[in-house]
């Protein structure tokens, strides 16, 4: 049954550029855009400006030689990866982190960018890390001001890629395990020669 399976796989392969240029090529295509969603029009590979290729939700045509590339545009979420950072007040900490953001333009998001959750991340992730170097631990926790101050600083340098970062959240925050065992173990002696003051 296996393969069976994978003999259809490759013949769908075989046969998916011919099935995607016929469609390409045929005079009329319909394409309808929920609530949320964006799409751009392209034509002969391209986007013309003469053709006002960015769509909203609703109901768009496309003709011979078109094609229109959608996309969820409202409510972008990415759960950033775990991440150490030093914070100003030399306190080690492991961070996970996620952020909320929308797509305005989808062709400078999709078209132009390879893979635009892929860029977000590591960006935000680098400017949540060089936020932390600036901040003490107090003010890394208050994550209504680290989404205005630090989401302000990101839509400045990601608005070229046509999205815009809605929220910032530290969505977990511990200590490291050194830092951790350090911390208990000056606790432990702390604690000795205060006991030993004692007897």
């Amino acid at each position: 049954m296996d393969g069976l399976t994978q003999l259809f796989t490759s013949f769908s392969e075989l046969f998916k550029p011919i099935l995607d240029f016929l469609r390409w090529i045929f005079p009329l295509k319909i394409y309808k855009l929920h609530d949320g969603e964006k799409g751009v029009i392209t034509t002969l590979g391209k986007v013309r400006k003469w053709r006002k290729p960015e769509k909203g939700p609703g109901v768009w045509t496309c003709f011979c030689f078109e094609e229109m590339f959608t996309v969820q545009a409202i409510g972008g979420y990415i759960d950033l990866a775990e991440q150490t950072i030093t914070t100003k007040d030399k306190k080690v900490v492991i961070v996970n982190s996620a952020i909320e953001y929308s797509i305005f333009s989808v062709k400078q998001s999709i078209l132009e960018t390879e893979d635009i959750e892929l860029f977000l991340t590591g960006f935000c992730m680098n400017q949540i890390r060089e936020y932390a170097k600036e901040k003490n631990l107090d003010d890394l926790l208050d994550s209504e001001k680290l989404s205005i101050t630090l989401a302000g600083i990101l839509n400045r340098k990601v608005k070229s890629h046509g999205v815009r970062i809605e929220k910032i959240m530290i969505t977990d925050l511990r200590p490291h395990e050194v830092t951790y065992i350090c911390d208990t173990a000056t606790k432990i002696v702390t604690d000795f020669k205060k006991l030993k003051e004692i007897i």
